[in-house]
C-alpha cells in the first residue's frame, strides 16, 4: 500500500512538472502562433498612436513656457525606457542585443535633425522631405536589400509612388499659412512710414499706404537699403525666408540657405527614421525580434539621453569656468508642474506606436510594414483639419483630402501586392 502511496505521489509530482513545463511554454509569447493579421493590426495601431502624438506636443506649446526640445525629448524618452519593462507581461524576457542601441542612436539623431529641419525650413517642408525619403528607404531596404516577397515588382513601384505623392501632398496642404508676426509689421510700418498701434496690430490707415504711393516695388527697395540687422531681427523671421544674413558656407565653399540646411537636415531625420528599424533584421538572426527586440530599443534611447545630458553638463561647466551650481541652472529647465502631463502623454503615445511598429515590421517587412505607418500623417492632418482647426478653405481642404485618396490607393495596392513573410 506505501509503494503504491509513494508512485502515484511520485506520479502527480512528475505531472505537475509537465504541466508547470507545458504552462510557461504556452505564455511564452502572446504573438506565437500569430499570422500577417496581427502585422497589420500592429500597423493600424501604430498610425493612429504616431498620428495622434504630435497633438500632446501641440499641447504642451500652450502651457506658455518656453520648452526646450530636449526636456520634451526626455519626458519622451524615460516614459518610452519604463514602458519597456511591461513586455514581460507578455510574455517575452528581458534581453539585451547591441542591435538596440544602433537603432536608439539612429532615431535620436534623426529626431535631432528634424527639429532643425522645422525650424529651418518649415513644417510642410520638412515633413513632406522626411516623409518620401523614409518611404524611399523602406522601399530599398525591404524590397532591394531583404528580398521581401511582392507579387509584381513593377506594380509594388508604382504603389510607393502614389503613397509618397499622397504623403508630400498631405504634409503640405496640412500645415497653416502663417501670420505676420508683430515685429514684421513693425519693420513694414518702418518701411512704408505709416503709423502703427502701440500692440503691433495694424491701424484704420493701413489701407491707404498699402494702395498709395508707395507700392510693394518701392517697399523692397527700402529693404534693400536697411541695415543687416534689422532685416534679420525682422523681415526675415519666418522658416525658409531668405536675407542677408540667410547663407551658410560649409567645406570652405558650398553656400548654402536656411531653407537647404533645413532640407537637408529632414532628409537625414528620412534616412534615420526609415533605418531606425533596420539592425532589427540583424538581431532577429541573434533571436531578438518582434516584442524581444522593444526592451533593447527603449535601454538604448535611454543610454543616448543620458549621454547627450551628460556632454552638455560637461559643456556648461566649462562654460561656467567649472562652477557645478552654474552648471545645473544652465541646463534646460523641464517645467515639471507645466510638462509632466503632456510629456507624459506624448511618451505613451509614442511607446505604443513604436512597440507597434515593431510588431508590424517582424511580421510584414520593412518594405511594407514601416512604410504602412508612414501614414500617420493622415491621422495629423485629420487632428489639424477637425480639431484644431489648421485647414482652412475649400480649396486647401479638397487638395488635402485628393491627397489622402492618393496615399490611401497607395497603401490599398501596396497591401495587394504583399506575399506572406516568414517571420523569427
Amino acid at each position: 500500500k506505501n509503494e503504491k502511496h509513494h508512485q502515484a505521489k511520485g506520479n502527480f509530482y512528475a505531472e505537475g512538472r509537465h504541466i508547470k513545463s507545458r504552462h510557461w511554454t504556452m505564455v511564452s509569447s502572446i504573438f506565437e502562433g500569430c499570422t500577417d493579421s496581427c502585422g497589420w493590426i500592429a500597423a493600424f495601431v501604430a498610425t493612429l498612436s504616431f498620428g495622434s502624438y504630435g497633438a500632446s506636443i501641440k499641447e504642451s506649446s500652450k502651457k506658455n513656457v518656453d520648452a526646450d526640445p530636449l526636456v520634451l525629448q526626455s519626458y519622451k524618452v524615460i516614459v518610452f525606457f519604463l514602458s519597456s519593462f511591461l513586455v514581460v507581461f507578455l510574455g517575452e524576457e528581458l534581453k539585451w542585443t547591441s542591435w538596440g542601441l544602433v537603432s536608439s542612436t539612429l532615431w535620436n539623431f534623426g529626431a535631432t535633425c528634424g527639429i532643425y529641419g522645422v525650424m529651418y525650413a518649415g513644417m510642410a517642408t520638412a515633413e513632406g522631405t522626411w516623409s518620401s525619403v523614409i518611404v524611399a528607404v523602406n522601399f530599398f531596404f525591404g524590397i532591394l536589400v531583404f528580398h521581401e516577397g511582392v507579387k509584381s515588382f513593377a506594380d509594388t513601384c508604382g504603389s510607393f509612388v502614389l503613397l509618397s505623392i499622397g504623403l508630400v501632398g498631405m504634409s503640405v496642404y496640412s500645415t497653416p499659412s502663417p501670420s505676420p508676426s508683430p515685429k514684421q509689421d513693425e519693420i513694414e510700418a518702418r518701411l512704408l512710414r505709416r503709423p502703427i498701434a502701440s500692440n503691433g496690430s495694424r491701424t484704420k490707415s493701413d489701407e491707404e499706404y498699402d494702395s498709395g504711393s508707395e507700392t510693394k516695388s518701392k517697399l523692397r527697395q527700402r529693404q534693400s537699403s536697411m541695415p543687416d540687422s534689422d532685416m534679420e531681427e525682422g523681415v526675415n523671421d519666418n522658416a525658409g525666408e531668405k536675407g542677408p544674413k540667410d547663407k551658410f558656407i560649409i567645406f570652405g565653399s558650398m553656400i548654402l540657405s536656411k531653407r537647404d540646411l533645413g532640407i537637408i537636415a529632414s532628409a537625414i531625420n528620412g534616412l534615420c527614421g526609415g533605418t531606425s528599424l533596420v539592425p532589427m533584421h540583424y538581431a532577429a538572426q541573434e533571436g531578438f525580434s518582434g516584442a524581444g527586440y522593444y526592451f533593447s530599443f527603449a535601454a538604448g534611447s535611454m543610454i543616448v539621453l543620458t549621454a547627450v545630458w551628460v556632454v552638455l553638463f560637461a559643456y556648461r561647466l566649462v562654460e561656467k569656468g567649472g562652477s557645478v551650481t552654474g552648471a545645473v541652472n544652465a541646463l534646460p529647465s523641464w517645467h515639471f508642474r507645466e510638462l509632466w502631463f503632456p510629456g507624459v502623454m506624448s511618451g505613451i503615445l509614442f511607446s505604443i506606436g513604436e512597440f507597434s511598429s515593431i510588431i508590424a515590421v517582424s511580421y510584414l517587412g520593412q518594405g511594407v510594414g514601416n512604410t504602412f505607418v508612414q501614414c500617420k500623417i493622415l491621422v495629423a492632418g485629420l487632428w489639424g483639419l477637425l480639431y484644431y482647426k489648421e485647414i482652412t478653405g475649400v480649396a486647401t481642404v479638397s487638395k488635402w483630402f485628393l491627397s489622402a485618396a492618393i496615399a490611401l490607393i497607395g497603401i490599398l495596392l501596396l497591401s495587394h501586392e504583399h506575399e506572406h513573410l516568414p517571420h523569427h
